[in-house]
């Protein structure tokens, strides 16, 4: 039921095709542990350290190496068949991820698919373009959580609602999308403890990508008033007011002091619209210096870099050469999986 994983990947292959074979990074694709094939003694903590570095193809054959063990109760078996689809869902194996998802109501022997695995299938998906199934499943979801009721099924109707939302804005019905999320992220506002104010931070991408900045600005600003002043998503807030502040044209406040990877993005992007070619290179590539490993996970400043590199000054070959030079530098800190092939425009 479930298969190898390929001897190589996107990132791989690129690096075969562009870099001669003494700047090609040795990528450990092996997905193992240790030294030996033995996963035994591999804990929780171990996992999740696995997880925060992005090395999915390490989870993915823990997982399927646990499974092969004999003597699990079916509890058991269920929660890794859902680590297991969870790496392949990242790992970007989607033919595998739908092959081995059709594998589970035979692991789980006539019981009731859990909530989590049926959120998947659907995703599944629109992972393969098919926008309009995805959209069918997550309605199907969100009816069955609406007719089960309780807290537990009322949370998870309004993040299958979000997700449901997003692949309308994905699918450039902004209408359908907003008129989805304007009831959810009220209902949101208006808990008192909170708990969601972080997806209400994170709906407002789909307001910014249809044009309404006022909007968004206006669910951003409720949504930091409700956040005590400790919690790290006021770092995402002020990461968004940069976002709108950058599109607005107001380039003094779209410079701002955000720290890390999206800090170092959105200042890029400022400089580039003040002209300052030269300095947003010089910015993304002192971040790809300073944190290469976060920066590798990141398509959007792969693919900025890249785009940089292109409107700078020299010829073909000079460009190339740089885009070779990042392609070696991000294939040297990537996990698995890295940026897309096409983010460094080769």
């Amino acid at each position: 039921m479930m298969g190898q994983l390929p001897a190589s990947d996107a990132l791989s292959i690129l690096v075969q095709k562009h870099l001669p074979p003494p700047s090609r990074p040795v990528r450990d694709l092996s997905g193992s542990w240790h030294a030996t094939l033995d996963t035994s003694d591999v804990d929780a903590d171990q996992v999740l350290e696995a997880a925060s570095t992005n090395s999915w193809r390490k989870i993915a054959v823990l997982a399927r190496s646990t499974l092969e063990r004999a003597g699990m109760e079916l509890d058991e078996v269920v929660e890794w068949w859902t680590v297991r689809l969870y790496a392949l869902a990242r790992l970007r194996l989607y033919s595998m991820l739908r092959t081995e998802l059709a594998s589970v109501p035979e692991v789980l022997e006539g019981q009731e698919m859990p909530f989590g695995l049926l959120v998947l299938r659907a995703t599944e998906a629109k992972f393969r373009g098919d926008t309009r199934s995805a959209v069918e499943q997550y309605t199907v979801l969100i009816r069955m959580c609406r007719e089960r009721g309780g807290e537990v099924w009322r949370s998870r109707a309004i993040r299958v609602g979000m997700m449901l939302a997003f692949a309308l804005a994905e699918a450039r019905d902004y209408n359908a999308a907003i008129e989805l999320l304007d009831p959810l992220v009220e209902r949101l506002l208006s808990d008192e403890e909170g708990e969601g104010v972080q997806l209400v931070i994170v709906a407002a991408r789909v307001w910014i990508q249809a044009g309404d900045l006022a909007r968004a600005l206006e669910l951003i600003e409720r949504a930091e008033q409700i956040l005590p002043s400790e919690s790290a998503v006021h770092a995402h807030i002020k990461q968004a007011k940069m976002v709108i502040a950058t599109i607005n044209g107001d380039f003094a406040d779209g410079d701002g002091e955000a720290e890390g990877v999206v800090g170092a993005l959105n200042r890029a992007v400022v400089q580039f619209y003040r002209a300052q070619l030269d300095a947003a290179i010089a910015t993304l590539d002192a971040q790809l210096e300073a944190q290469p490993a976060l920066v590798a996970s990141a398509d959007a400043v792969v693919f900025n870099t890249a785009t940089l590199y292109e409107l700078a000054a020299g010829d073909e070959a000079a460009v190339v050469g740089r885009k070779r030079q990042l392609l070696a530098t991000i294939a040297r800190w990537a996990a698995e999986p890295g940026p897309s092939s096409s983010a460094f425009k080769l």
